[in-house]
C-alpha cells in the first residue's frame, strides 16, 4: 500500500504526507474554502431570509455562527463541510484533529489569507502552492496541515499494522 506513490514506511506523519502532494491539494482547498464561504454566507444572510432585520449595532452577533462553524468543526471533526465535500482534513503534526488553540489561530489567519474582499483565497493559495508542505500562512502558525483524509487513513492502518507486526531488523 501506498500513498501517492510512496511507501507507507516512509509516511509517519501529516508532514510526510503533505509534503509529497502536488497542486491538486491547492485546487482542492481553493474548493472547499469557496464551499466554506458559500455556508459563511449563508449563516450571515440566513436571519434576512427568515424576514429578520438585524439592528446595525448588533451585526457583529452575525460572526459568532460563522467563528462557531470553525471551531467545533475543524475542533471536533477536523472538517468543515469544504473539507468534508473535497475529502480533506485539517489534522496536527501527529495526524490528530487540532486543538481548540490551532484552530483560533488558523482561523484568525483565515480572515486575512480567504477574505473574499482582499483577492478571496489567491493569497492563501500562493502561499500554499509555494509552501514545501503546501500550509497557508495559518497553517504554518497553528502547526497543522491539510491532507486527503484517505491518505491520513492509509497512513493509520499502516502504523496499526507496524504495532501488531513487529518490522524485521535492517
Amino acid at each position: 500500500m501506498s500513498i501517492n506513490g510512496i511507501a507507507n514506511d516512509q509516511m509517519n506523519t501529516a508532514k510526510d504526507i503533505s509534503q509529497h502532494y502536488g497542486s491538486l491539494i491547492i485546487i482542492r482547498r481553493w474548493i472547499g474554502a469557496g464551499i466554506d464561504l458559500a455556508v459563511c454566507a449563508l449563516l450571515i444572510f440566513f436571519p434576512h431570509l427568515l424576514g429578520y432585520e438585524i439592528p446595525y449595532d448588533r451585526e457583529f452577533l452575525m460572526w459568532i455562527p460563522i467563528l462557531a462553524y470553525f471551531l467545533i468543526g475543524e475542533c471536533r471533526w477536523g472538517r468543515t463541510v469544504g473539507k468534508l465535500v473535497t475529502g480533506t482534513v485539517v489534522v496536527d503534526g501527529h495526524g490528530e484533529f487540532p486543538r481548540l488553540g490551532q484552530v483560533v489561530i488558523r482561523t484568525l489567519f483565515r480572515v486575512l489569507e480567504v477574505n473574499p474582499i482582499l483577492a478571496g483565497g489567491i493569497p492563501a493559495g500562493l502561499i500554499a502552492a509555494m509552501s514545501k508542505y503546501k500550509q497557508r500562512m495559518g497553517d504554518k502558525a497553528a502547526q497543522t496541515f491539510v491532507v486527503v483524509a484517505r491518505d491520513l487513513r492509509e497512513m493509520n492502518i499502516a502504523e496499526s499494522k507496524a504495532a501488531v507486526v513487529p518490522r524485521e531488523p535492517k
